[in-house]
């Protein structure tokens, strides 16, 4: 099956080429698109939606780490999917069931280990994390670029609730891959007007749960939940664990992990 690999590269180079670019799944030859110099993610990302030959598109942060057993599974899950569902919209590899549940399965090294359960087939969800998700051009589905900020932030949530909108259901895939990324005591001011702008553009959607917000009609509850991160952290110390330099010997390490558990 033919797709490729799409990455945003904003301000974060050294991340890309010790994570992204290390990963056996890139250094096979699959195509990768690297997105420079683009004013936001959204923008970033709607070009690779027009220049790339692909229907099927991988987008990823350059801190993800795709195994060389990716793109088996991967495309066992195309395969399923065009059996069951070949008009799908968006997928990823975590995500937010309607019921409010986490489904999916990867190694977080900002939390330091697994998130989520195995599972064999693709599970629908409701929206998705953004640091790995798929697109098909042929959907006709784009990225939002008034989303403000330069990183975009909640643009997957807004893609899941446009394919929402348009009866295509997304769905996570069982695919690990590694996501060696920080790890946050509370987030930053970007974040919030990304916020602002999803609470008003999908009001009569709302709530909207995702994996680390829930984005409701009145913000009291993220607010209370901002307040309690900040009054029980240090408020200087906004990150509280940074990236791994060899996310290659970690996975290679949760792999061997997981093969002791199974056996």
């Amino acid at each position: 099956m033919d797709w490729s690999v799409i990455v945003a590269v904003h301000n974060d180079e050294a991340v890309l080429n010790s994570t992204l670019l290390r990963s056996p799944v890139i250094k096979g030859g699959r195509r990768v698109l690297c997105q420079r110099n683009y004013p936001s993610v959204a923008r970033a990302y709607n070009a690779a939606i027009r220049d790339c030959p692909d229907d099927i598109l991988v987008f990823t942060h350059p801190d993800v780490y795709l195994p060389g057993n990716w793109c088996a599974a991967f495309e066992r899950s195309l395969d399923w999917l065009s059996r069951n569902d070949p008009q799908w919209g968006v997928l990823g590899l975590f995500g937010i069931s309607r019921d409010g549940s986490i489904l999916g399965f990867a190694y977080s090294t900002g939390i330091g280990g697994f998130i989520g359960v195995p599972f064999a087939e693709p599970c629908e969800v409701r929206t998705l994390d953004e640091f790995v998700f798929i697109v098909r051009r042929s959907s006709g589905l784009t990225f939002d670029e008034k989303i403000p900020g330069a990183q975009s932030q909640l643009c997957t949530t807004d893609l899941c609730l446009e394919s929402e909108r348009r009866k295509l259901r997304s769905y996570v895939l069982p695919c690990l891959a590694l996501h060696n990324s920080n790890r946050w005591n509370y987030m930053p001011l970007g974040f919030w007007k990304s916020y602002l702008y999803m609470r008003n553009k999908w009001r009569a959607a709302l709530p909207a749960q995702t994996t680390y917000t829930n984005i409701t009609v009145g913000c009291l509850p993220m607010i209370r939940n901002t307040l309690r991160s900040v009054l029980g952290s240090k408020p200087w110390k906004h990150r509280v664990v940074t990236r791994v330099s060899d996310p290659e010997a970690i996975y290679e390490q949760v792999r061997a992990n997981l093969i002791s558990a199974i056996s």
